[in-house]
């Protein structure tokens, strides 16, 4: 989760890898019960925001597309 927060902050970061990172980010917390992220607890809105910039910032891009929801 820390080299994906990190990407997220930067503002230098390419679109792809930044949209990819929000992507990863929010899927951390999907109910599949398959988490890889580590343990850090991400509040829910944050990761509506994550969603929202998303959404909105890379829309349609690869990542964009491929999220429906957040968690």
């Amino acid at each position: 989760m820390d080299a994906y927060l990190k990407v997220i902050a930067d503002p230098q970061a390419p679109p792809e890898d930044k949209s990819y990172a929000l992507y990863r980010a929010i899927y951390c917390y999907a109910p599949s019960g398959m988490n890889d992220c580590g343990t850090q607890e991400i509040s829910k809105a944050t990761r509506k925001a994550w969603f929202t910039q998303l959404k909105t910032e890379f829309k349609g891009s690869q990542w964009a597309t491929q999220l429906k929801y957040y968690w």
